[in-house]
């Protein structure tokens, strides 16, 4: 299954994060990592079920670590390479998550996907997000990653069919998705598009890390993403970064100009670990 034809987490108002790396996850520290930072965190953003594959029956507070790295190494058929851990956190935070990985030439990211239902204090989540999203960046081999309301990522990707709905316009290796509350290029994506695009984006607000990332906002909240003014931001954001590299909902036939960054660690076929 491709992460480009995956639904939506929720039909429920959520603050979603959305990390896409390039980085092969099969290796146990990869899930080490990923836990330790929702750790540092606070215990709420921990798993509190998890499993490979849903109903999540499985308890952190029972089997830790050890017992979710297992999930997360657990091939998802017979032969494959790769794994999944979905996880939901304490009722208090109501957090679910979902890291997808896989190893082949089909494959061109794996994902870390975290939601949280929108609610008081919805900035308060919302930076946290951004923190995680810069830690897995960092530590997973994060080549982009995004921080937005559902409501605004629906109205980027969804798109009616006669049976219903479809999601598109995903995939990193065929464009840019778009451009949302909190957007983080990694230091590959930025060297490929040229940082002085960074450097003069006319972002809400910006910030560019030690490891070379560029975080650019469109908006002081992730709730703004309708109005005039944020809409107006990311079309003159688009133009500085250049638009087209990115996929356009009103536009879904034109294909935006692919940005060829480097994906060989999980393109490569391999033993199964």
């Amino acid at each position: 299954m491709d992460y480009a034809s995956l639904p939506a987490m929720s039909d429920e108002s959520e603050l979603r994060l959305y990390v896409a790396c390039a980085r092969d996850f099969g290796e146990r520290s990869s899930c080490r990592q990923f836990l330790a930072a929702l750790e540092e965190c606070g215990s709420d953003w921990l798993p509190e079920r998890f499993g490979s594959a849903e109903p999540l029956r499985r308890r952190f507070r029972e089997e830790g670590a050890t017992g979710a790295c297992e999930a997360w190494n657990t091939p998802p058929r017979p032969g494959s390479a790769g794994g999944d851990l979905l996880y939901r956190s304490s009722n208090t935070l109501k957090a679910r998550g979902w890291v997808y990985w896989r190893r082949g030439p089909r494959h061109d990211v794996n994902f870390v996907n975290i939601a949280v239902p929108a609610k008081s204090p919805e900035l308060v989540i919302a930076t946290t997000l951004v923190k995680l999203g810069k830690w897995f960046i960092r530590d997973l081999g994060g080549v982009f990653g995004r921080v937005c309301h559902s409501a605004d990522f629906d109205a980027q990707h969804k798109q009616r069919t006669p049976g219903g709905y479809q999601y598109v316009g995903q995939r990193l290796s065929e464009g840019l998705p778009g451009l949302y509350w909190a957007n983080m290029f990694g230091a590959e994506l930025v060297r490929l598009i040229g940082e002085r695009r960074f450097e003069q984006c006319p972002a809400s607000n910006k910030e560019q890390t030690a490891d070379g990332t560029w975080i650019l906002f469109s908006s002081a909240s992730p709730i703004d993403y309708a109005s005039d003014h944020t809409q107006d931001l990311r079309a003159a954001m688009r133009q500085t970064i250049g638009a087209e590299f990115f996929f356009d909902i009103n536009a879904p036939n034109v294909k935006p100009t692919p940005i060829p960054f480097q994906r060989s660690a999980i393109t490569r076929l391999g033993a199964q670990r």
